[in-house]
């Protein structure tokens, strides 16, 4: 019993099931050939009842060698040090000369233009009329005076009594101004003249402080050399500041400039007005 539980339940029993799945491969292969249609043969003899043997059973294969333990990780080695790299001392090198740099070019600022000094107002000269000039007077035609009877022998024994003439005596009147005073050069020089007495006109302090204007009409004369014969006020302008400084001018201003050569008068008289204004 032990025998045959051995063969069925050992390594025999693994050939024994081979062995018979061998013998139905080649059964069932004479089976098809026995059936195939075109050749009848007489079937094969039926095979011999199969041999039992008795093997001894093979020896156990050893057990297979455990597999080893895993082997611990050998933890990974520390990183060496960085070797310090020394900087060898290099020697103090003097800095290197600066650039020079170019200085910036000045920038030309064009200068602005200085506004133009208000020019100064001219001053307001008034051309003086033309010398009025003087009335000749003509003498007078006096009648030859008729001498009585008796006046004969007057004048046989003591001179007579000098007549006094019925006409006024007057002042000597100048010469009248004939055509030579419209010439150019006694226009030019009575120009010259006229601009001579306004350098020397003064406005009276009191009367600017005032704003008091006016006109004082004069009269002078003057002879070859310009000096001034005679001045006096033809016409006052109601202010006696004005009419005293238009006296005090004619003495300022004397000599005047002397009237040119083709005026063959000794004595010039004019009557000129002088304008007193604030404008």
């Amino acid at each position: 019993m032990s025998a045959g539980a051995d063969m069925l339940h050992g390594p025999g029993a693994v050939r024994w099931g081979a062995a018979g799945l061998v013998i139905l491969a080649l059964h069932g292969g004479a089976l098809l050939v026995a059936a195939a249609p075109w050749e009848m043969t007489p079937p094969p003899p039926l095979p011999e009842a199969a041999v039992m043997i008795d093997l001894a059973p093979l020896p156990a294969a050893p057990p297979s060698p455990a597999p080893p333990p895993p082997q611990e990780a050998a933890p990974d080695p520390a990183p060496a040090p960085e070797p310090e790299v020394v900087e060898p001392d290099l020697p103090d090198l003097p800095p290197p000369p600066p650039v020079p740099v170019p200085d910036p070019e000045p920038l030309q600022v064009a200068p602005k233009p200085r506004p133009k000094p208000p020019a100064p107002p001219k001053p307001r000269v008034q051309t003086p009329p033309k010398p009025v000039p003087p009335k000749v007077q003509k003498p007078v035609e006096q009648p030859p005076e008729t001498v009585p009877e008796n006046a004969t022998a007057q004048a046989s024994g003591a001179p007579a009594a000098p007549t006094q003439s019925t006409a006024p005596a007057g002042p000597p009147a100048p010469a009248a101004p004939s055509s030579y005073m419209t010439t150019d050069a006694a226009r030019s020089w009575q120009a010259e003249m006229f601009a001579h007495l306004e350098r020397h006109r003064r406005y009276p302090r009191q009367a600017q402080l005032r704003n008091q204007q006016g006109q004082v009409t004069l009269r002078f004369s003057i002879d070859r050399e310009g000096h001034v014969l005679a001045s006096s006020i033809e016409r006052p302008s109601g202010n006696a500041l004005f009419d005293r400084e238009t006296l005090a001018m004619m003495k300022r201003a004397d000599p005047l400039p002397p009237p040119p050569d083709d005026i063959p008068s000794t004595e010039l008289t004019f009557v000129v007005p002088v304008i007193f204004s604030l404008r």
